[in-house]
């Protein structure tokens, strides 16, 4: 179990197909959300679906897990629905409500608390289906994520729970291989509690650039705070990663977490935001040698790059080309997501970026077409999968953002 790698070929992964709580998202409220706009329900359900499909084909329907399933496989425990139940009032202030919620089956548990009960001023947690943010896992480690606004605060008790409880992450919880910046529970309801000056920390921000080594995105969702907390952890335990380095990123919407201007595509290749990640001094990097605790600093992410991963090639979101590179940065054009070496996943209206590709001899091929070709996936070379995704696109979070590897070969 693990992963050091963002390319290596994919074995298991957990998603959330979208569920009826993103229906419940008013234009009032999309902002509170998260959301720039409220999304049409049954065309974001056909787009993840071809996401989930192509999933299935290529790790077993086995081995692509379902959150919400998973969660109400750990309800079914009274002594940890209970736990859960406690937990929940105390989170979302509904302590009158727990003797209803306890009487709730644990499949109605888990449908209540993922898509909210209005009625009872309960919201639903529809960025759930990035379930990227939720966590990561880094080397030998399952990092558990805090998340830094309030409307993901939910998705970190219910990953807090199922991370720890179920079978499926055994292997991580029963040797203490789960870290978070909490501590135990009462610690993270204490976090998620804070309006401000908390520990937050996204698996959004979170990648293994290379076998040994881990970044971090300092963000506009992942600070400080969350990053101390995560390195203190590794210098304890790890004898996998060597280096911590933290990217700083300015604290803007559009550039969130690190994955929505850097994702690595194949060996030695990523596709990144120029304007951000150029050779000037807009992204500063802190790399710490976490046996000795020393530190290097660079200028520039081009200046980090240059040290630590000289032969990395940079292909251009947008192909380089304003406004074409700040669009499709917006609309994901940065957020790939690797199956296996060269064959990745990205959303299929980003057509500039798509032709630098081409340029640098990747085929592109429709998911759906590809799926009724009944090609053999791990066949395929240097291949975009491209997505429809008016609607996935809107909800602002690419195919980086709507999956989490549990382990690459």
């Amino acid at each position: 179990m693990g992963n050091y790698s963002e390319i290596a070929s994919l074995k298991k992964i957990l998603i959330h197909s979208p569920d009826p709580g993103i229906a419940k998202v008013t234009p009032e409220f999309a902002t509170d959300f998260l959301y720039e706009d409220i999304v049409f329900y049954p065309k974001i359900q056909e787009e993840h679906a071809s996401l989930k499909a192509l999933l299935e084909k290529f790790v077993g329907q086995n081995n692509c897990l379902e959150i919400a399933s998973l969660f109400a496989e750990v309800l079914e425990d009274r002594h940890l629905k209970e736990e859960f139940v406690q937990a929940l009032c105390t989170l979302e202030k509904i302590e009158d409500q727990r003797s209803f919620l306890l009487d709730l089956s644990a499949l109605q548990l888990s449908q209540y608390s993922i898509e909210g009960n209005l009625q009872q001023n309960v919201y639903p947690v529809p960025n759930l289906i990035f379930t990227r943010d939720i966590g990561s896992v880094v080397g030998p480690f399952l990092v558990h994520a805090t998340a830094a606004k309030k409307a993901r605060a939910r998705e970190s008790l219910i990953t807090w729970f199922v991370f720890h409880y179920h079978s499926a992450f055994s292997a991580w919880s029963s040797k203490g291989l789960v870290l978070s910046p909490a501590d135990d529970l009462d610690e993270l309801l204490h976090f998620l509690s804070m309006p401000d000056a908390k520990p937050q920390l996204e698996g959004g921000d979170i990648m293994m650039i290379s076998k040994n080594h881990l970044l971090i995105g300092s963000s506009e969702r992942t600070n400080e705070r969350g990053i101390a907390r995560i390195k203190q952890k590794l210098q304890a335990q790890s004898h996998d990663i060597d280096y911590l380095s933290v990217a700083y990123l300015p604290a803007s919407r559009y550039c969130m977490h690190w994955d929505t201007v850097f994702t690595f595509t194949n060996h030695n290749e990523a596709v990144a935001y120029q304007p951000l990640l150029n050779d000037k001094d807009t992204v500063p990097v802190k790399t710490i040698a976490l046996k000795e605790d020393k530190e290097l600093r660079f200028k520039s992410f081009h200046d980090f790059t240059a040290h630590f991963l000289p032969e990395l090639q940079l292909i251009p979101c947008g192909d380089g080309i304003y406004p074409f590179d700040q669009r499709e940065q917006w609309t994901d054009g940065c957020n790939f997501f690797a199956l296996k070496p060269g064959v990745i996943i990205g959303y299929d209206r980003n057509e500039k970026t798509l032709e630098a590709f081409i340029k640098r001899g990747y085929q592109s091929i429709d998911a759906n077409v590809l799926l009724k070709s009944g090609t053999d996936l791990h066949s395929l070379e240097k291949t975009i999968i491209t997505l429809k995704s008016s609607e996935l696109s809107r909800a602002r979070g690419g195919p980086h953002c709507l999956t989490f590897p549990l382990t690459r070969a």
